[in-house]
């Protein structure tokens, strides 16, 4: 039973995939996400810093890392690579471009298309149960209350999402702050510092939230993308410049090569 649902979710997965390729590449990606007529409200450079931002954040920071430094430990199943090796490297950076690539961004951009289109384009509401009126008619949705398990489904699932990446950010945040303080990594970092870091980023959240997309969001997003520009550059050019100019390209075409045959593992 759990083989055949780990199968199903895949080829949905899959299937999300094509579809966000279709509708990007087809007849329908060229309809905007607005009413006719109406200008953007974001440069293209803000949009993106809060799509990265908003869409992965801690998660893309800390898995960003963790991940291709254990795959490359622990090679994952159909490689063909001893640990630690060349090519256990390039393994481990085509897994990570295959979990944080086109797949995790299929699933995000369907819903997200449905909820723009939706609100920005049909002038429906801003719940997750607005796209499904096309489906089962506003009547059925609001009228009769079949959008509330769906609304109801949305907030539970994103405040799980939420506090995973709070409790992640924050244990990242304490493990440098101890790191910075004795001059050694603590693996249990304690209780009473991620506490306080929690409190001070929930704070942070609420004033953002408060203050809109137009200001407090987007000032942070564009703030977070000049750091982490900022992070790449410098790992760029004090690390091993060289293995990574050979490792990007490598292991990019590792993962467009094997994209068909890794999406069904």
């Amino acid at each position: 039973m759990a083989i055949c649902l780990v199968g199903v979710l895949f080829t949905e997965t899959v299937g999300t995939v094509s579809a966000s390729l279709v509708l990007a590449f087809g007849r329908y990606g060229s309809i905007p996400l607005s009413r006719e007529g109406q200008s953007t409200e974001f440069s293209t450079v803000s949009w993106v810093s809060m799509m990265f931002s908003a869409g992965m954040g801690i998660g893309l920071m800390f898995f960003g890392v963790y991940e291709p430094v254990i795959h490359l430990a622990t090679p994952p199943p159909f490689v063909d690579a001893p640990a630690n090796s060349p090519e256990a490297a390039n393994a481990a950076m085509a897994y990570t471009c295959f979990h944080w690539g086109l797949h995790p961004w299929a699933v995000y951009s369907v819903v997200g298309l449905a909820l723009a289109y939706s609100t920005y384009r049909m002038g429906r509401g801003n719940l997750m149960s607005a796209p499904f009126q096309a489906l089962f008619g506003k009547e059925r949705i609001e009228g009769k209350g079949w959008g509330k398990p769906i609304d109801i489904l949305a907030i539970i699932c994103t405040q799980f999402d939420s506090a995973t990446s709070l409790g992640l950010g924050a244990l990242k945040i304490a493990a440098g702050v101890s790191l910075l303080g004795s001059g050694q990594f603590e693996e249990d970092p304690g209780t009473v510092v991620p506490i306080i870091i929690i409190c001070v980023l929930t704070v942070g959240v609420v004033f953002s939230a408060a203050s809109g997309v137009a200001k407090g969001i987007k000032w942070l997003s564009n703030t977070n993308m000049v750091l982490s520009a900022l992070l790449v550059v410098f790992v760029f050019v004090v690390g091993p410049t060289v293995f990574i100019l050979n490792l990007l390209p490598s292991s990019i075409g590792a993962y467009l090569t094997d994209l068909v045959p890794i999406s069904y593992r």
